[in-house]
């Protein structure tokens, strides 16, 4: 397919989104510019601010990206310390909410290549957002279908035995930017949905840790974005 860049040695990646400003408990202020324009300073605001809350053992999916690979999140006070800050504008983990009116962790599925990152989830996504990909990996159709990873989003169609994504985009008129085998995409979101697995079993020991163990695993589902 002439103009498309052809995605091989394909990873789907779950990923968390940290907010610095979610973990920070000081006033420090945030650097002026853009995250292009000043990528250091971000990375640089970003580890401060996590470092805030006694969180200093995790790496950012690429400079300046709050994404961190949830496989990356193994020491549980560290995963109770995000759980604790995501639930926390639902009045704490304490309060007697119903586990699908617990939020889903932010964040989303990241797409390597050849182990580059060349998708991220964009703004309003969580990883819940699997569902998408396998929806996705799933199309047999000449039409462009929304694959929602945020705003902006991407669309993909299928031609031959490849489905071809769009570049991000919030038009009616998608432009198409990657091919990639619809069985190796299949593949990926059966491991990334192990992944999420993975980290619904530690999820659901840290709500237990934070003293939700009468909904522990209804709660650690919800929160990776897997069906209860």
């Amino acid at each position: 397919m002439d103009g498309l860049t052809l995605l091989r040695d394909v990873q789907l990646i779950p990923v968390l989104e940290l907010e610095p400003w979610g973990f920070s408990t000081s006033d420090r202020p945030s650097p002026s510019g853009s995250g292009l324009e000043m990528p250091e300073a971000w990375g640089r605001y970003w580890l401060d601010c996590l470092a805030d809350s006694g969180i200093i053992v995790l790496s950012p999916l690429r400079p300046a990206s709050w994404h961190v690979p949830v496989h990356e999140i193994g020491d549980p006070e560290t995963l109770e310390k995000i759980v604790r800050s995501h639930v926390r504008d639902a009045g704490g983990i304490e309060a007697p909410t119903e586990a699908d009116e617990i939020p889903i962790l932010s964040g989303g599925l990241a797409l390597l290549s050849k182990g580059e990152v060349v998708i991220e989830p964009t703004c309003c996504a969580d990883l819940g957002n699997l569902s998408e990909w396998r929806a996705a990996a799933g199309y047999r159709k000449s039409e462009w279908r929304m694959l929602w990873i945020g705003h902006p989003w991407l669309s993909v169609r299928y031609e031959g035995r490849s489905l071809v994504i769009s570049e991000p985009h919030e038009s009616d008129t998608p432009s198409g930017r990657w091919t990639v085998d619809a069985g190796v995409l299949d593949r990926a979101v059966v491991a990334a949905e192990v992944e999420l697995e993975r980290l619904y079993r530690r999820l659901e020991r840290a709500l237990m840790s934070l003293g939700a163990a009468d909904r522990a695993g209804r709660l650690a589902r919800r929160l990776a974005g897997l069906p209860s």
